[in-house]
C-alpha cells in the first residue's frame, strides 16, 4: 500500500480532480450542449478516473488498489477516445483537445508508475498489517 494515508494526498488523484474540472468546463460550451450523449460520456469517464483512484485507495490492499488504478487507466483511455470523437465532429476546439489529451496522458503515466511501484512493494496494505 502507498505510504499516503488518504487518496486526497496523491498527486494523481489531484490531477484527476483538475481534469474533471476541465472536462466539465469544456462540456458547458454551446457546441457540446446539443450532443448530450457524448457530453455525458466525457463527464462520466473523467469522473470515473477520479472515483476509481479514490475507491481503490480506500480498499486498503495493494491488489485491490492496483485493480482500481487499472480501471481508472481504462477510463482515461475512454476519455481520450471521446475527445477524438468530439474533435472530429467539430465539438471540441484544437486547444481544448490538446490540453485534455496532455492531462489524460500524464495521469495515465502516473497510474502506470503507481501500479508498477505497488507490484514491487513488499507492503500488502493496511488491512494485512498483522501479516507483515
Amino acid at each position: 500500500m502507498s505510504k499516503k494515508k488518504a487518496f486526497e494526498e496523491t498527486p494523481v488523484w489531484n490531477d484527476a480532480r483538475n481534469l474533471v474540472k476541465e472536462v466539465f468546463r469544456i462540456s458547458k460550451m454551446s457546441d457540446m450542449k446539443g450532443e448530450y450523449f457524448l457530453q455525458d460520456q466525457m463527464k462520466r469517464s473523467a469522473l470515473s478516473i477520479m472515483a476509481n483512484i479514490a475507491e481503490g485507495f480506500e480498499r486498503d490492499g495493494n491488489k485491490e488498489l492496483i485493480q482500481y488504478l487499472s480501471m481508472a487507466k481504462g477510463s482515461a483511455g475512454e476519455l481520450r477516445s471521446h475527445f477524438f470523437a468530439g474533435l472530429d465532429m467539430g465539438l471540441v476546439s484544437d486547444a481544448d483537445f490538446e490540453k485534455v489529451q496532455e492531462q489524460v496522458q500524464g495521469i495515465s503515466r502516473q497510474l502506470s508508475g503507481f501500479m508498477k511501484y505497488l507490484r514491487k512493494s513488499m507492503m500488502k496494505g493496511r488491512k494485512y498489517k498483522d501479516g507483515q
